[in-house]
């Protein structure tokens, strides 16, 4: 995407702002990276509720996942929740409709060996209100 958007002289933005707040680089710099838990093996991140969609707050998640992994995917695997099995490009409307867009579920293993477990829940699962 990047090297297309230079090409084409398009911006490109990622919004994937919340690495950057307090409370997660307090997490990473102090109690991954202070060795206040030892060496880092697993990280399980886990949604629910309607807004759970991958293209809507599950971006986020693994983006989190990744940056407390502090390494490059050397590969993946994920599956779409029920009822989303021909669901193969997005459809959705930015998430103002949850209805038009999958939950999913997913493995990355990291390059230094770190394990990312993601799990979105069906968005009819309760969530936080």
């Amino acid at each position: 995407m990047i090297d297309v958007c230079e090409k084409n002289g398009t911006i490109l933005s990622v919004d994937h702002t919340r690495r950057f707040t307090p409370l997660w680089r307090h997490m990473k710099e102090q109690i991954i990276n202070g060795g206040e838990i030892g060496e880092l093996q697993y990280i399980d991140g886990r949604l629910s509720g309607k807004r759970v969609a991958i293209f809507r707050n599950g971006t986020h998640l693994i983006d989190a996942i990744c940056y407390l992994a502090d390494s490059e995917p050397e590969w993946v695997f994920s599956e779409l929740e029920k009822g989303y099995e021909d669901y193969t490009e997005y459809r959705g409307d930015g998430g103002r409709t949850p209805e038009l867009e999958p939950s999913a579920s997913g493995y990355i293993h990291f390059n230094n060996g770190v394990r990312g477990f993601y799990t979105g829940t069906s968005k009819n699962t309760a969530g936080p209100k």
